[in-house]
């Protein structure tokens, strides 16, 4: 008597199976609530005996309602159908077969394919969350597991089931993204072979769109995977965390700030500027000849690789790259899956040639599109502002340093005359993105041009249109700009490969941003 209650606990284990119930996911949802990934319920059929002639009894029962059902000659306890039908599934609960049960599970639906990239794709075959957001924010979504208990009896066989506790779905992921401005943003972006965008809002850091192209059908993703991998354009890829670019003339302006903080230059700091700087026995040229007494200002408006070349010399490459740090180079941003930091070299002594191509974001320096997003919001803000994906209103963060304790990070003095050649870009004649600012209606915002080159040109490819090189050997072009011009509240960032529609592009969008406000 004193075991009895040792072997009762045994046989009731015996007696008794537990299975785990998966919980849906939580939905995403954009920051106005519209729904980005939601679940649907789907049931498979299963049949689980260990007699031959019950389970050609019961199948044969089954096939004359549902004929499609799979029969395994060998194995008695399987699939029957996956995702049956609600005709089905009233047909099975009426018959009322102990053996026979369905188990049921949910399918994720992705509403938008912009986001494709962002949110991530699920590998079904082994329940394992593959990428993006779904798998970053895993533990916001996943859920608590539920227990269905069955009894069997001697053999095995299920005689009858139980829920004793359901699945609890975990509330709703709220992303700071705007499906509108999503949208929108990738059917720009869609224009070009391969490229991103992003865009942010300077007061709470919070990100409103990052689109990557090519994308992927999110929904179909197992069927296409031959597809994916064998495609040189990576649409697996979600360039915006994870692509590495060389960020070209954009540097400038951050080499202006260093040069600025560091009285290295002021203002009325001038070069003259023929095309062409040599040093040793090599020539480095500028993309145009822009004349005498290159100020800043044309500097930037005009992108005068010359001006920056000439100021090298006086520039501690090890102090700059900490400098750049301190903006958020290299830094953990943690905002989305699988983020690389940027790249550079270093080493405890630079040569001139080196110092030239960094600061015009050639060379040896590469980031992703994430981290200069990071580095032109904290310059814009003259704050240590973060960015964020996930929703949340409590935590806005003040555009104004109105605490005293707070100082800004850089000269005001140094960020304004910074923004004025920045709003020269766009709006003074000769600025690099003039041009492309005209033809769209002129949008009230400032930003900076830049190109970076994938390989060294030939002779015969210098002075060439981009148009009339090699789609490979092609310069990448990217555009950072903000808007309004006066008062910066949004950030643009956009990026495309081989291609040089990155300034229209960000400059449509920004039009389609003035006109949703």
């Amino acid at each position: 008597m004193s075991k009895g209650k040792k072997y009762f606990d045994m046989s009731m284990k015996n007696f008794t199976v537990e299975r785990k119930i998966e919980p849906p996911r939580a939905i995403f949802c954009d920051r106005n609530n519209t729904i980005i990934a939601d679940n649907i319920h789907k049931f498979d059929l299963i049949i689980s005996t260990n007699k031959r002639k019950r389970y050609l009894e019961i199948t044969n029962k089954i096939k004359e309602f549902i004929p499609d059902i799979k029969i395994n000659k060998y194995n008695f306890s399987h699939i029957l159908k996956r995702n049956i039908n609600w005709e089905e599934l009233c047909l099975i609960e009426r018959l009322d077969i102990p053996e026979v049960y369905t188990k049921q599970d949910y399918k994720r639906v992705y509403i938008f394919k912009s986001v494709a990239n962002l949110i991530g794709n699920l590998v079904t075959e082994n329940r394992k969350l593959s990428s993006g957001l779904e798998s970053f924010l895993l533990n916001k979504i996943k859920g608590k597991e539920g227990i269905e208990q069955m009894k069997v009896n001697a053999f095995g066989e299920i005689l009858s089931r139980k829920a004793t506790l359901n699945p609890e779905q975990n509330p709703p992921v709220q992303l700071s993204i705007c499906m509108s401005m999503q949208n929108k943003a990738y059917e720009l972006i869609s224009e070009t072979r391969i490229g991103c965008v992003l865009v942010t809002d300077l007061k709470t850091g919070e990100i409103l769109v990052s689109a990557s192209h090519p994308s992927v059908d999110t929904n179909n993703f197992n069927q296409d995977w031959n597809d994916h991998i064998k495609n040189r354009d990576n649409p697996l890829l979600n360039r915006v965390s994870s692509g590495l670019y060389p960020i070209g003339s954009i540097m400038k302006i951050f080499a202006t700030l260093y040069l600025l903080e560091n009285n290295i230059v002021d203002e009325n700091t001038t070069v003259n500027c023929d095309g062409e700087f040599t040093l040793g026995n090599h020539t480095f040229k500028c993309w145009k000849s822009h004349g005498q007494n290159i100020n800043l200002q044309k500097a930037i408006s005009e992108s005068c690789d010359i001006y920056f070349y000439t100021m090298s010399k006086k520039v501690d490459l090890i102090d700059y790259l900490n400098f750049l740090r301190k903006l958020g180079f290299q830094s953990k941003i943690d905002v989305m899956h699988n983020e690389k930091k940027g790249f550079f070299i270093e080493k405890k002594r630079y040569y001139l040639y080196e110092k030239l191509l960094t600061l015009i974001g050639q060379g040896f320096f590469q980031c992703t599109p994430l981290e200069l997003t990071l580095m032109m919001n904290r310059f814009l803000s003259n704050s240590n502002l973060d960015l964020k994906i996930l929703k949340n209103e409590n935590s806005e963060m003040k555009f104004e340093n109105n605490d005293e304790n707070e100082k800004p990070l850089f000269s005001v003095k140094n960020i304004e005359m910074l923004g004025l050649a920045m709003k020269n870009v766009l709006q003074k004649s000769k600025g690099t993105a003039h041009y492309a600012w005209i033809i769209n209606k002129k949008p009230d915002m400032g930003g900076k041009t830049g190109t970076a080159q994938v390989c060294r040109l030939s002779k015969e490819e210098y002075g060439l249109s981009i148009h009339k090189k090699k789609w490979e050997r092609r310069e990448h072009s990217l555009f950072c700009g903000y808007l309004p011009s006066d008062n910066p509240r949004y950030c643009i960032t956009v990026v495309t490969e081989h291609d040089n529609l990155a300034k229209s592009i960000a400059i449509r969008l920004s039009k389609y941003i003035e006109s949703i406000l």
